[in-house]
């Protein structure tokens, strides 16, 4: 390639096109999810009877009542 400064060859535009066709549908399709960060979630932690598993070997925990996490007071 004379005079270019690019060391990739040139895509043909329909190439080009139907490349960034399938990438805006691509991003498009992607579900718009919005977080939300609320500080009451800093309340709860690990259960440690359990280890967080909701399980122990008698059946289900009876601390957290079987969801692995419990309330700081």
């Amino acid at each position: 390639m004379k005079g270019s400064n690019s060391a990739l060859p040139r895509a043909a535009p329909g190439v080009l096109r139907r490349t960034l066709g399938r990438l805006a549908e691509a991003l498009l399709a992607a579900p718009l999810v919005r977080v939300y960060r609320t500080p009451r979630f800093d309340l709860y932690v690990r259960c440690s009877a359990c280890g967080g598993d909701g399980i122990t070997s008698r059946g289900a925990c009876r601390a957290c009542r079987g969801f692995g996490r419990v309330r700081l007071s």
